[in-house]
């Protein structure tokens, strides 16, 4: 049986029409070296190359007998891969069609390293959407340190879950890991990205060759259940405390916690607007404080006076975090490409991540 060089994970429910267009955008690749296994969570309707009208050899279809949830579906596509390099792609965002020719180039310009990211772009709507033909993006190889502390710091866009990875590596560090005890693999795909800083070197490809759809029945935009974004962002920190804390990634210690302790109070401060229409002040100090918690292991270390100094700093930002959300709240849907791009040009001015 061939054993392609790229196998890519698409785990679904109930979206044929947006599957689609993701598994269209896959058959569209100028590489044509890959497998596609789609797992199916929807158990009203089995999907079948019929029923799609694919017949491509390439896209397997696993039907699951009951619903697992997201993360164990992603798990378990990446048991059944075969590819020496894999991937998860979400059934609703497609990719640019020469994303794997892209990623190509890049491993064997730089000798097959374990990780190959891309940059991504936010689409809107689930209307089909066209890639421009443009150029092929300039590649960068990275050491793990550089490359994470480039993610955070706003400088290299890069979706955690759309990552090329050597297969053996990732399965040797047990995949995506569960950060709550909902179905969904919330913040997994972050701390995935993270846990790249630990590899010697990480190749990036300047171009956005994948996507993240916004849209109305996305899971991201219309959840807002606080207490698992609690849940889930105080494991995130935890997890990242022990990855920055080894080998060279300590020296950037402080400014990577700082942006991953930003990046989760701001999440949990924009459901609790969204859902409260207010936000509960005494609510986001009790969490601040459960979050300091998880620095206990460092007491005595240096790194415990910056872990404080961190959440000081991305607590200070509150005010920011609730005009985003209430800016979020008042601002259509059909506009919310607009406060996005303004949102990406205000990053990039000031050099931080927003």
């Amino acid at each position: 049986m061939h054993k392609p060089l790229f196998s890519i994970g698409v785990p679904t429910y109930n979206r044929k029409g947006l599957l689609k267009q993701t598994l269209a955008a896959l058959l569209a690749q100028t590489h044509t070296d890959f497998e596609v296994i789609v797992g199916n969570d929807f158990t009203e309707e089995p999907l079948s190359p019929g029923l799609l009208g694919i017949t491509d050899p390439r896209i397997r279809f696993i039907n699951n007998k009951k619903n697992i949830g997201e993360l164990a579906q992603g798990q378990g596509l990446l048991g059944l891969a075969r590819g020496r390099y894999f991937t998860w792609q979400f059934d609703d965002d497609p990719c640019a069609p020469s994303f794997l020719r892209e990623v190509f180039l890049a491993l064997t310009k730089f000798g097959f390293p374990a990780c190959v990211y891309t940059g991504y772009r936010l689409i809107y709507g689930t209307s089909a959407h066209k890639f421009n033909n443009g150029p092929g993006g300039a590649s960068r190889l990275f050491s793990g340190r550089d490359f994470i502390r480039a993610c955070l710091a706003g400088n290299l866009k890069a979706l955690g879950s759309c990552g090329f990875y050597d297969a053996e590596y990732l399965r040797g560090i047990g995949g995506a890991r569960r950060l709550t005890n909902g179905p969904m693999a919330l913040h997994s795909e972050y701390l995935l990205l993270i846990m790249a800083g630990l590899l010697p070197e990480v190749a990036y490809v300047d171009a956005p060759l994948v996507s993240s759809r916004v849209h109305g029945d996305s899971w991201s935009c219309s959840n807002n259940d606080v207490e698992l974004f609690k849940q889930a962002g105080i494991n995130l920190v935890k997890e990242s405390i022990t990855v920055f804390s080894r080998g060279e990634l300590v020296g950037d210690f402080q400014a990577n916690l700082a942006s991953v302790l930003k990046s989760v109070l701001s999440s949990v401060v924009m459901r609790l607007v969204m859902r409260e229409k207010k936000l509960d002040k005494p609510v986001i100090e009790s969490y601040a404080a459960a979050v300091a918690q998880e620095f206990a292991p460092l007491k005595g270390s240096p790194l415990h006076k910056y872990a404080l100094e961190a959440l000081a700093a991305a607590v200070g930002r509150l005010p920011g975090y609730v005009l985003k959300a209430r800016l979020k709240m008042l601002t259509p849907r059909r506009f919310l490409k607009f406060a996005h791009v303004a949102r990406s040009i205000l990053s990039r001015s000031s050099g931080k991540a927003f």
